[in-house]
């Protein structure tokens, strides 16, 4: 493995606080995404096939030795792909693939960030630099995007990359670096040259703090991406990684206030989940998406998913909490939607979309603009 360098609001002035700190982009509620049910059938599957890969590279630009990316190729089974082809930048897409549907888009899981880890993500890393002969740091800047960069794989780790393990190793460093774009640096506390971090604080992580409970929340099944439907042999395999990933690898690099030790769990990774009702409709979240465009001039499209059967509104609210528009005032079965809301006799300024049923609430920011 690599290891490189809030309960639901009532009032309109509550809901607009939460609203604000609850603001960033995800994106829009797909229609049969969900749980990964089954890692290793998934990995199988080209990211160049899947319909949010337009999405994903829109969000997270490639790069190669600073030079821009084009178009992936690629065959599946991936597991069957001739090493030379599975290349650095398709197994990179692959994770952040991995990334958009493991945690089903929930909120609030995350000791270190409010929102879904690749909701996170992009929020702060707009790009990926794989670098040849280099190792991962943070970060590069170009076309004033952020950017980690990462190292080019040899055929072996390449090769490693197709299946799980290899693939959470990635996804860890990623989020490791992405972490320094919140302002932690590393230390020398641990007798490795700036490899440490002073402390394991899990209300304000570090990188390895990052690392390690990502491993911690494979290995329990806090995370599931479907390790409990594989074979015996394979659930071992990839519990005795996140193992020693999170003890031997992550944990000791802390100086002070070092994370628990592990232990394998009775259910190593979670639960086989075989139903094939989708993945999002198991969530308790409604999923709401940013408004597309946002900001907007005159419209915009809003998409959004409720998890099951009941009565739905979806309504615009103005910076003072007046609703100025109501899309959806109706019992809607489980589903994902979408609404154009018409701004155009609105001012200029911030509003808000807020989606409630049965209880639950969910809200994005929009900003008009003339």
């Amino acid at each position: 493995m690599r290891v490189t360098g809030i309960g639901t609001p009532h009032s309109p002035g509550t809901w607009l606080a939460v609203a604000f700190l609850v603001s960033l982009a995800m994106p829009p509620a797909p229609v049969h995404a969900g749980a990964i049910r089954n890692i290793k059938t998934f990995l199988d599957q080209c990211p160049t096939d899947d319909p949010r890969y337009s999405f994903i590279r829109s969000k997270i630009q490639l790069r190669r030795n600073g030079v821009l990316v084009g178009n992936l190729a690629c065959t599946a089974p991936v597991s069957s792909m001739p090493v030379a082809q599975y290349t650095d930048e398709l197994l990179v897409v692959q994770g952040l693939r991995v990334m958009l549907y493991m945690d089903q888009e929930r909120f609030g899981y995350l000791p270190w960030t409010p929102d879904p880890i690749f909701t996170w993500f992009s929020s702060r890393v707009q790009g990926i630099d794989i670098r040849d002969g280099s190792g991962s740091f943070c970060c590069e800047s170009f076309d004033g995007r952020t950017f980690i960069a990462i190292g080019s794989e040899d055929d072996f780790n390449r090769s490693f990359d197709k299946e799980w393990r290899g693939i959470s190793g990635n996804i860890d460093l990623y989020a490791h670096e992405a972490r320094h774009v919140d302002g932690f640096p590393h230390s020398s506390c641990c007798s490795i040259a700036n490899g440490c971090d002073n402390t394991f604080d899990l209300a304000n992580l570090s990188p390895y703090g990052v690392q390690y409970i990502l491993n911690k929340y494979w290995l329990d099944g806090t995370i599931n991406v479907g390790v409990g439907c594989l074979s015996p042999t394979e659930i071992s395999d990839i519990a005795q990684w996140h193992l020693g990933a999170a003890n031997s690898n992550f944990r000791t690099r802390f100086c002070t206030n070092l994370p628990p030790m592990l232990t394998i769990p009775a259910s190593p990774g979670g639960s086989c989940v075989t139903t094939d009702v989708p993945g999002w409709r198991d969530a308790v979240d409604l999923l709401l998406s940013q408004g597309r465009p946002n900001p907007l001039e005159r419209s915009t499209r809003i998409d959004f998913a409720v998890p099951r059967t009941g009565h739905v509104t979806l309504r615009i609210y103005d910076i003072a909490g007046h609703a100025v528009a109501t899309l959806v005032d109706q019992e809607l079965a489980a589903g994902s939607y979408s609404r154009n809301w018409d701004a155009g006799r609105s001012s200029s300024g911030a509003y808000f979309c807020r989606l409630e049923s049965e209880g639950r609430l969910s809200s994005r920011k929009l900003i008009v603009v003339r």
